[in-house]
């Protein structure tokens, strides 16, 4: 990753380069991937340096990627299966 990368391109590199769980299942849309650092979910248009993201040299920074199933994204949120299909998961970059 480099500083300028945006966290949209984080997202696509998650998705596309093989860094996927394979336990879990594939997201098909780069929208419904959601990036969390430090307590905090990363906007897509900025980059890594905007951020602000607590780095250490000598340990990786671990980030927590989240999923939204399309059924949760296309209903207004009154579904009963909303705790049943999310995914989260942290990968080290």
């Amino acid at each position: 990753m480099m500083v300028n990368d945006t966290v949209m391109d984080v997202k696509k590199r998650v998705m596309h380069e093989e860094k996927w769980p394979k336990d879990f299942l594939p997201v098909s849309e780069v929208g419904r991937l959601r990036i969390f650092c430090g307590g905090k979910e990363l906007e897509d248009t900025k980059t890594l340096t905007e951020t602000k993201i607590m780095v250490n040299p000598t340990v990786p920074t671990p980030i927590h990627v989240s999923a939204v199933p399309k059924s949760l994204q296309a209903e207004n949120g009154d579904s009963g299966s909303k705790g049943k299909h999310s995914q989260c998961f942290c990968t080290i970059m």
